[in-house]
């Protein structure tokens, strides 16, 4: 994996090095409860700061299921169904390199920032109805 690391380190910098920093700020707060090694370089970090999840780069942030009062069955679908989204984003910025930030990290953003404010006016899919979305379903293999 020592070539992925150069690729994620160089080609994918931008991101990569942004999620070292939170990565360093999420074990500075104690939000880390695991740090997995993962497919084609990546780490994912299972982590309670955030309710859903993030890809930057090398780094995987998942929200980490094993404290919620969902049935043992439900949190480990849930966990799945995330890692897999959020590897297909990392799939996504091994593919678009520097420019993965600009197609993918700042669109999704958006997207899930403004999109309980969009589906009260239409009927809409979260991960269906957005390109950045889908696509990462898509190449994480994921089912929903």
């Amino acid at each position: 994996m020592k070539f992925m690391n150069i690729i994620h380190w160089s080609w994918c910098l931008p991101q990569t090095l942004l999620g070292y920093l939170m990565l360093k700020k999420y074990k500075r707060m104690g939000w880390v409860n695991d740090i997995i090694e993962y497919r084609l370089g990546t780490v994912l970090i299972r982590q309670i700061a955030l309710g859903g999840g993030r890809s930057l780069g090398k780094y995987v942030f998942t929200y980490d299921y094993k404290d919620s009062k969902r049935s043992e069955e439900l949190k480990t679908k849930a966990q799945k169904r995330m890692d897999r989204h959020e590897y297909g984003h990392a799939l996504q910025s091994l593919l678009l390199g520097p420019l993965y930030l600009f197609i993918i990290g700042g669109p999704s953003i958006l997207w899930h920032k403004h999109f309980d404010k969009v589906k009260n006016k239409v009927d809409i899919d979260y991960y269906k109805d957005f390109y950045t979305e889908r696509w990462a379903d898509k190449w994480g293999k994921v089912e929903r």
